[in-house]
C-alpha cells in the first residue's frame, strides 16, 4: 500500500516574538515540496519555527500537520565539547530500522567518515551541522525544519547540504528552510516571506550592498596608469641565467609507520602543516613543507603515536 503524501496546513497563523508580530500566514504544501521562508529577523522565523514544532501555541490560527515525524534542526544545536555523535547515531538507526551498512554509506556521502565517533570540539562547523542533519534524517520524519542551515559553510559545503535536501524532500518529505538571507539558496526554489501577509510566495530580495562599492570596483581608468614619479624601466636582464637553486619549500616527505583508522586519517588531513597525507597499507606517506620540518613532532604529539612511528621516506615500507 503506497503510503500517503504528508501535507502542512497553515491557515491564518498569527504569532509574535520579541520584535514584533507576524500575521494572517496561510501556505499549504506536501510531500516532495522545499522551500524557504525569510524575514528581516532571526526572532520571528524562530518564533515561527517553535509554532511549527509544535513548541509553542500561536496567538490565532490553524495549523495542521498530516504526516509522521517531525525535526527541527537549529543553528545553536550543539553537544558537549567532549560528547560524540556516534552513539546517537547508531541508537537512532536501530530505532528507524537502519541497518549499520547503511548508516556508514551515509556517513560517507555526508563526507563524513571517521567523524561520528571524534570529541564534538574537533569537528569543524559543517562536520557538526551534518552530523546533527543525519542524526534528524535516520529518524525519516515527513517534516524537516532547518534554520539558517547554510550559515559559515563554503560554496561547497552548501552545495553538498542543498543535495541531500533535495534528495530526501523528493523521497516525499517536506523541508522548510527559514533564513534572513534567502539569496544564498537556489533561485529555483519557492521563497515565501514572513514579513508580508498571507506569506505569499515572493522573490527573494537583492543581496546587500555597500555605497562606494562600485567606485571601488570600477575605478577611474586613469588610476591605473602608472605614475611618472614611481615609473621605472626594468634592467637589463643578464645574458647568462643564473644557476637553479632548490626550492626552499620543496616538501620533505616522511613514513607514519602506524596502522591507518578513519579517526587517524582525519586527524591528519586536518593537520594544515601536512601538504599531503596518503594512507598506505601498514601506515602513512606524509609530506611537509621545509618551514614545519622542525616542527612536525610537536604537530603530531597530541595524537600519542608511538615514539618510533616517523620515519624519514624512503625507507619505510611501500
Amino acid at each position: 500500500m503506497t503510503k500517503d503524501l504528508p501535507v502542512l496546513t497553515l491557515d491564518r497563523i498569527c504569532g509574535q516574538s520579541s520584535v514584533g508580530r507576524y500575521r494572517d500566514v496561510c501556505l499549504q504544501c506536501k510531500g516532495g515540496d522545499l522551500l524557504v521562508v525569510w524575514s528581516k529577523e532571526r526572532q520571528s522565523l524562530e518564533s515561527f519555527l517553535e509554532v511549527l514544532a509544535r513548541e509553542r501555541a500561536p496567538l490565532s490560527g490553524r495549523l495542521v500537520f498530516q504526516g509522521t515525524g517531525l525535526a527541527w534542526v537549529s543553528l545553536t544545536d550543539e553537544l558537549a565539547p567532549w560528547a560524540k555523535v556516534g552513539p546517537e547515531l547508531t541508537v537512532a538507526a536501530r530505532a528507524s530500522g537502519m541497518a549499520p551498512e547503511a548508516l556508514s554509506e551515509a556517513l560517507s556521502d555526508w563526507d563524513l567518515e571517521g567523524t561520528a565517533h571524534m570529541p564534538w570540539e574537533a569537528l569543524t562547523l559543517y562536520e557538526q551541522r551534518a552530523l546533527l542533519w543525519l542524526l534528524a534524517l535516520t529518524e525519516h520524519p515527513d517534516l524537516l525544519l532547518l534554520f539558517e542551515p547554510l550559515e559559515g559553510l563554503n560554496a561547497a559545503q552548501c552545495d553538498k547540504a542543498m543535495e541531500h535536501f533535495r534528495r530526501y524532500a523528493k523521497g516525499g518529505r517536506i523541508v522548510l528552510i527559514a533564513t534572513v538571507t534567502p539569496w544564498h539558496y537556489p533561485k529555483d526554489l519557492p521563497t515565501f516571506s514572513l514579513d508580508s501577509p498571507n506569506l505569499r510566495e515572493s522573490s527573494a530580495p537583492p543581496a546587500p550592498s555597500w555605497w562606494g562599492a562600485t567606485a571601488a570596483i570600477n575605478p577611474p581608468e586613469t588610476a591605473l596608469l602608472p605614475s611618472s614619479s614611481v615609473f621605472r624601466p626594468l634592467a637589463q636582464e643578464p645574458s647568462v641565467a643564473p644557476p637553479v637553486q632548490p626550492l626552499k619549500s620543496e616538501p620533505i616527505a616522511y613514513f607514519l609507520k602506524i596502522a591507518p583508522t578513519p579517526e587517524l586519517t582525519h586527524h591528519l588531513r586536518r593537520l594544515s602543516a601536512l601538504s599531503f597525507v596518503e594512507p598506505l597499507a601498514q601506515g602513512y606517506l606524509l609530506e611537509v613543507p621545509r618551514a614545519f620540518d622542525q616542527d612536525l613532532g610537536a604537530l603530531l604529539s597530541p595524537l600519542n603515536l608511538p615514539a618510533d612511528a616517523l620515519h624519514p621516506y624512503p625507507g619505510g615500507p611501500s
